[in-house]
């Protein structure tokens, strides 16, 4: 299904031979390739703690590329005794399900969660995370996998250091670090972001032919955001050994600059409750506009309606049912003109499934979006702490009210929105 993943858009015939060499590429390095008694019957000798520190590139004389498809393919899972149970219970009941069992709703609620967060360079941001779920309640009934798309020693230490819960790193294999003067990454023929198609025809420089939706060339430190938010999925649903065998797999989506709030799991399991069909989707965060909803008389109120790109996409639990879905439609969303993960998402939704997705989320947001700093956020105004300082007085604000025992519907919002003009990148 990666076959598209790194596609060019409207890419020329003559290029295609060389997508497909790429793409079959990631199929292979993203193929599980260990041992086969690794990890096949889950006791703690298999799955103890594995320690970044010991990677040393020079005593090793490995590439950045053979270190990361090393930790890819050879992982432990540190502090695994948390969820090594709970997950055995969890790989028994997906044994009594056949590949052609239909599920039966109201949708079955697992125990067992995979938090599956993507992170780049932002190490404050990702340091108040990891503090918000050390206070989220039943994490140690999760596994936390930290995606990156960068080899930092001080990220992968920090990460090290959680001793709530059972964690796991694994690393984009196509990120610029690993390619910083070639496709995927910035090849030196490729074309400026803001020439002119006629002077980049000109030049004869990669894809000049093809500039995206404001005619602007492929900016690859942007792209790769999207690349690797469906390499992740692919990896923790199909590839990874511990949970491609769980049919009723869980995966609640954060990023590095999210901020968990403590009742987030309890309320997430509340709203499963109300899956109705395959085309609901959990979602723990909410926006009407610009503006996140954190009002505190709607602290046990949801509501449901169809799922928008700029209002629901904060805290999404996706489940197997749904990637199958997604995984259907792979080629439209890798080809779709826009860098952003959640609009090309909706341009599937609305051209590709049958039903379009239907968005279940509390109206007081569980999961906050802390980013005044990154991609979309590089101006004067830029001022995490000020903005983690607020959201911390919210969160204070409502704390006595978490964890509420029953929630009600409080509305439907209906009516399906136009999709707007692609984002390019």
């Amino acid at each position: 299904m990666l076959y598209s993943i790194f596609k060019r858009r409207r890419i020329k015939s003559k290029s295609i031979v060389f997508i497909f060499l790429i793409c079959f590429l990631i199929w292979l390095q993203s193929s599980d390739k260990r041992p086969k008694q690794a990890l096949k019957k889950l006791n703690t000798s298999q799955t103890e703690n594995f320690n970044l520190k010991y990677v040393n590139f020079e005593k090793e004389n490995q590439t950045l590329e053979q270190i990361i498809s090393t930790l890819n393919t050879q992982y432990k899972i540190n502090n695994f005794h948390f969820i090594k149970q709970i997950l055995q219970e969890e790989q028994a009941e997906s044994s009594k399900i056949s590949n052609n069992s239909k599920i039966n709703y109201p949708y079955p609620v697992p125990k067992f969660l995979v938090i599956l967060i993507q992170v780049h360079s932002r190490l404050d941001y990702l340091k108040e995370l990891i503090n918000s779920l050390r206070e989220t309640r039943h994490i140690n009934e999760s596994l936390v996998i930290f995606s990156h798309d960068l080899f930092d020693k001080e990220i992968n230490k920090l990460i090290e250091s959680v001793d709530f819960c059972a964690t796991l790193q694994i690393f984009y294999p196509f990120s610029l670090q690993v390619y910083p003067d070639k496709f995927p990454g910035h090849d030196p023929n490729d074309c400026p972001k803001s020439i002119k198609k006629e002077e980049a025809k000109l030049r004869k420089c990669i894809n000049a032919d093809n500039p995206d939706t404001f005619g602007h060339y492929r900016e690859s430190t942007i792209v790769q955001i999207k690349h690797h938010w469906f390499w992740k999925l692919n990896y923790v649903f199909d590839k990874l050994e511990i949970t491609k065998s769980l049919k009723n797999l869980h995966i609640l989506l954060l990023e590095e600059d999210h901020y968990v709030f403590q009742d987030s799991i309890h309320i997430m399991r509340k709203l499963t409750q109300e899956i109705l069909s395959e085309v609901d989707i959990v979602s723990l965060g909410y926006f009407k506009g610009k503006n996140q909803l954190f009002d505190p008389k709607s602290l046990k109120s949801w509501s449901k309606a169809y799922w928008w790109a700029s209002s629901n996409a904060i805290g999404v639990v996706v489940t197997r049912t749904l990637f199958d879905k997604i995984k259907k439609c792979s080629q439209i969303f890798c080809e779709y003109d826009d860098y952003n993960w959640d609009w090309s998402l909706q341009f599937v939704v609305q051209k590709c499934f049958k039903d379009h997705l239907i968005s279940i989320y509390p109206t007081f947001s569980r999961v906050a979006h802390l980013g005044e700093c990154g991609t979309h956020f590089k101006g004067k105004k830029c001022d995490q702490n000020s903005k983690v300082s607020q959201m911390k007085q919210k969160y204070q604000a409502s704390v006595s009210s978490f964890f509420p025992q029953s929630i009600s519907m409080s509305g439907k919002v209906l009516g399906m929105r136009k999709i707007k003009k692609s984002n390019g990148g």
